[in-house]
């Protein structure tokens, strides 16, 4: 199960310079492909790396996304490296897996600050001879 998020993505994604350089016959889907990396690294923590084998199993599996890769290469949204591609100002835009990790704890910590105070408030916390549902007779 992976855990609820987001991109943030340019509302001109499609004018930017580098998407107006893709070739037409392969513009859908490498605007596509791209969106679908940014959210890989987003659920995976990847801050902008993507690992060899993540676009064959986890970003585009069964579908040919060897083109597309090939123009987002080419007109430099996406990176090769030694260790597979990353996205050039990934952290520009998007959360770090510190900063992910640090906003996970921060409301780890208060949600249990809120029911530790819940717990110890006899208001919110009946007793056994309490009823819990009001009588409707």
């Amino acid at each position: 199960m992976s855990r609820p998020g987001y991109v943030r993505i340019a509302h001109d994604i499609g004018a930017s310079e580098e998407a107006l350089a893709i070739r037409d016959d392969h513009y859908l889907a490498a605007i596509g492909l791209f969106v679908l990396a940014l959210g890989y690294c987003s659920r995976q923590l990847t801050d902008g790396r993507i690992p060899e084998r993540a676009f064959a199993r986890a970003i585009a599996p069964g579908v040919r996304y060897e083109k597309p890769l090939t123009e987002l290469e080419q007109v430099g949204l996406i990176e090769r490296d030694a260790a597979g591609w990353y996205i050039p100002g990934y952290l520009k835009w998007q959360r770090s897996r510190q900063d992910v990790e640090a906003a996970s704890a921060k409301a780890s910590k208060a949600s249990a600050a809120r029911w530790s105070k819940a717990d110890s408030n006899p208001s919110s916390n009946p007793s056994g001879n309490a009823k819990c549902i009001p009588n409707r007779n």
